[in-house]
C-alpha cells in the first residue's frame, strides 16, 4: 500500500487499529467469560463444600490408630462405604469418590490433606452440582483448596506440639528445681549427722 498523504496513513492505521481492537475485544471476552466461569464455580464450591460460618463440611483426621474420626461433619453422608473411601484416601495420599477414576461411586468427593509429612487427614466434598466436579480444572482447585486447608491444619497442630513441648519443658525444669532443693535440704543434715 502506497501511503499519497497523511489521511491515507490515518485510515490504514486506523484500519489495522480497528482490527487489532477487535483481537483484543475478543481475547478480553473470552477472558472473561472464563474468569465469570471460574467466579461461579467458586461460588458454587463455596457453597456446596461449606456450612453457614465458610468451614468444610467433613473434614476428617486420623486418631491415634490411623483411623479416620469425622469433625465438622453435620449433615455430611458418612456411612461406612463413605468412610471406607476416606479410609483409602488417608492410606494412598489420592483424591477418590465422586468425579475422580478411583471409587467414583460415592456420594462424595474426597481429597487428601497433604502436609510436609504426608497426608493428614482428609476433606469431603458434596457438591450440589456433580457434574462441573469431574473437569480437571475443578478437580484442581479443589485440590488446591485442599492444600491450603492442610497447610492450615498442619499449622495448627505443630503449634499445639510446640505447647505441649514448652509445657514439658517447663514441668522438666520444675522437677529439677525441686529435686535440687530437696537434696540440698537433705544434704545439710545428712552431713551434721556424719560429722558428728
Amino acid at each position: 500500500m502506497v501511503v499519497k498523504s497523511l489521511s491515507d496513513a490515518a485510515i490504514a492505521i486506523g484500519s489495522d487499529g480497528l482490527s487489532a481492537a477487535s483481537d483484543f475485544a475478543d481475547a478480553s471476552k473470552s477472558v472473561f467469560d472464563m474468569l465469570k466461569g471460574a467466579l461461579d464455580f467458586l461460588t458454587a464450591f463455596r457453597d456446596a463444600s461449606t456450612d453457614e460460618k465458610g468451614n468444610p463440611k467433613a473434614v476428617l483426621l486420623p486418631d491415634g490408630e490411623g483411623r479416620l474420626a469425622a469433625s465438622g461433619a453435620e449433615g455430611f453422608p458418612l456411612d461406612p462405604q463413605e468412610m471406607g473411601v476416606a479410609q483409602w484416601v488417608l492410606e494412598h495420599g489420592e483424591a477418590a469418590g465422586l468425579g475422580t477414576g478411583t471409587l467414583p461411586g460415592a456420594s462424595a468427593t474426597y481429597l487428601p490433606l497433604k502436609g510436609s509429612g504426608g497426608t493428614i487427614g482428609v476433606m469431603g466434598l458434596l457438591p450440589e452440582a456433580a457434574a462441573r466436579w469431574v473437569e480437571p480444572d475443578s478437580l484442581r482447585l479443589l485440590e488446591a483448596f485442599a492444600n491450603q486447608t492442610a497447610l492450615a491444619i498442619e499449622r495448627a497442630l505443630l503449634a499445639e506440639r510446640a505447647g505441649e513441648a514448652h509445657r514439658l519443658a517447663d514441668e522438666e525444669r520444675l522437677r529439677s528445681a525441686l529435686l535440687s532443693s530437696v537434696s540440698h535440704d537433705l544434704r545439710t543434715p545428712l552431713g551434721g549427722i556424719m560429722g558428728a
